[in-house]
C-alpha cells in the first residue's frame, strides 16, 4: 500500500477526538483562516464550507470533509452528537 502523504507522520494528537460537524467559524479572533490538519486545505472566514473541528487547549483543530472521512477509522475519530 502506498503512504499518504497527508499522515506522514500525521497529526497523531488527534488520535481519539471526538469533533463537532458544522460551518467553518474561526476559533481564536483575529484569525482569518485555518487549515484542514492534514492536508493543509485553507478554511477562510466568509467562506461557506463544512468541517469537523475539535478543541485542544483552547484551539480548534479542523479536518476537512475529505480526511475525516479518510482518516476516522485510522484516528478513532468520533462524531459529537
Amino acid at each position: 500500500m502506498k503512504k499518504d502523504w497527508r499522515i506522514d507522520p500525521g497529526p497523531t494528537y488527534l488520535a481519539n477526538r471526538s469533533f463537532n460537524y458544522g460551518l467553518y467559524i474561526p476559533t481564536e479572533k483575529n484569525n482569518s483562516h485555518d487549515h484542514c490538519c492534514f492536508c493543509w486545505k485553507p478554511f477562510y472566514f466568509g467562506d461557506q464550507v463544512y468541517a469537523y473541528v475539535t478543541i485542544i487547549n483552547g484551539q480548534g483543530n479542523w479536518v476537512c470533509e475529505q480526511c475525516f472521512h479518510d482518516f476516522y477509522k485510522k484516528f478513532g475519530f468520533s462524531k459529537k452528537q
